[in-house]
């Protein structure tokens, strides 16, 4: 049978707070994590995926393929969640239904 993969939610809440901020140490100040804390979250999820996910250069981090198709899935993810959490407050103010975004 297939093993599968679990990607750990708060190494992906990381790379895109590394993508909001534009470093690794803003991310961290941001997230109120050490920086090598968020360093560490990131080499152990790159080395669970057997990729890279930001190029690293003098003059920054730039996200990879693969770091950019994270991003996606993780920006989903997140709204998911963000869509998720106000239709929980809406049921509870009395307001039912799904929420439709753009639709």
């Amino acid at each position: 049978s297939e093993v599968r993969m679990k990607l750990n939610p708060r190494a992906t809440r990381l790379v895109l707070a590394i993508c909001r901020a534009g470093s690794i140490s803003n991310a961290a100040r941001a997230e109120n994590l050490s920086q090598p804390s968020v360093s560490v979250a990131v080499a152990r999820l790159e080395h669970q995926l057997g990729t890279k996910l930001f190029d690293r250069h003098r003059s920054g981090i730039r996200l990879t393929p693969a770091g950019a198709l994270l991003r996606v899935r993780a920006e989903a993810v997140e709204n998911i969640l963000d869509a998720a959490l106000r239709e929980i407050q809406l049921a509870d103010a009395g307001v039912a239904g799904p929420l439709v975004i753009g639709g």
